[in-house]
């Protein structure tokens, strides 16, 4: 929630949706190779804001041809009034998750949600708890929008990293930057739905 020198104006989350086990199997495999390309270690960590440039945009063009899609939601922080939410961040990310997934709600059915694995343990329960109860409160019959939440932590998960690789493209091109619209627009064909809050 800071403000000011080296903090950003926006708060971005990114859910990546894949629609089968397949198809997110297939972009892991692409992402293991994509650092064999790079000259990296197996375990290398793909993080946005950490690459470079030139890797940035290599990642980016060479993920943007599989098989899944992605929501955002970007938050304005300077119009932010809630007081709730400077004193008790926790409660705008659960706001904002919730505002993401209702966005995305037509393309889940029994999902299997993975979280990045940031916070207390108690936050990591109470969250998936309140994001099951959520997404599936307005649902009717047997389906449900979200079947489980699992917190990884994104060294050790592929698909977080691409996560915050669609998250970082996104954030940027609300920087201002002479780069930003660069990273975005390479994968901007599998973006389903883009909110940015207050307006």
């Amino acid at each position: 929630m800071k403000l000011g020198k080296g903090s950003s104006n926006y708060l971005v989350i990114t859910m990546v949706v894949f629609d089968r086990i397949e198809d997110a199997a297939a972009t892991e495999a692409r992402m293991a190779k994509l650092r064999q390309i790079f000259g990296w270690k197996k375990d290398f960590e793909f993080h946005f804001h950490k690459m470079s440039r030139n890797r940035k945009e290599q990642f980016l063009r060479e993920i943007a041809d599989q098989a899944f899609c992605y929501y955002s939601i970007v938050i304005d922080k300077v119009k932010l009034e809630s007081d709730n939410f400077k004193n008790y961040p926790t409660s705008l990310y659960k706001c904002a998750c919730n505002y993401l997934f209702s966005n995305g709600k037509n393309h889940l059915r029994d999902a299997v949600v993975v979280v990045d694995g940031s916070g207390s343990r108690q936050f990591k329960k109470e969250f998936g708890s309140y994001l099951r109860k959520r997404a599936n409160e307005h649902i009717k019959g047997e389906v449900n929008l979200i079947k489980k939440v699992k917190v990884q932590d994104s060294d050790k998960n592929n698909l977080i990293q691409l996560a915050d690789m669609i998250c970082g493209a996104v954030g940027r091109s609300f920087s201002g930057k002479t780069d930003a619209r660069i990273y975005r627009n390479l994968v901007i064909a599998k973006e389903k739905h883009l909110q940015v809050w207050p307006r």
